[in-house]
């Protein structure tokens, strides 16, 4: 059968049950409180952070810049180097030619031995 009188041992179960599950939601809103303050904290760090990058993702594309157009300046100095390096020796081996030219015509002239003969 059931017995529709209440006890003091029901009453005190019934509160102290009440009283676990207030403890128990009030410790659960604040721990759920707590890690939405401590999230929203490293999002603000995360920001901050964020903008240092930016910011270090800046200077760095400027000093990618500068270096690209120095790279560019050295790259046409040395092909301007090269070609004039070319043309020196294209016109070095052209004098060099022109005077064996000379000399073997004023060697095969002959002459006095001072110019007809070639030195050794």
């Amino acid at each position: 059968m059931f017995s529709w009188e209440i006890s003091l041992g029901a009453v005190i179960n019934g509160v102290f049950n009440f009283a676990m599950i207030t403890v128990a939601g009030v410790s659960f809103y604040y721990s759920i409180k707590f890690f939405i303050q401590r999230t929203a904290e490293q999002l603000r760090d995360v920001a901050e952070e964020m903008h240092g990058i930016k910011v270090d993702l800046k200077e760095l594309t400027k000093v990618l810049t500068i270096q690209a157009v120095q790279d560019e300046k050295i790259l046409g100095s040395q092909q301007a180097l090269a070609a004039f390096r070319g043309e020196y020796n294209e016109r070095h081996r052209s004098l060099t030619e022109r005077i064996e030219r000379l000399e073997n015509s004023v060697y095969r002239r002959g002459g006095d031995g001072a110019l007809g003969s070639r030195p050794k």
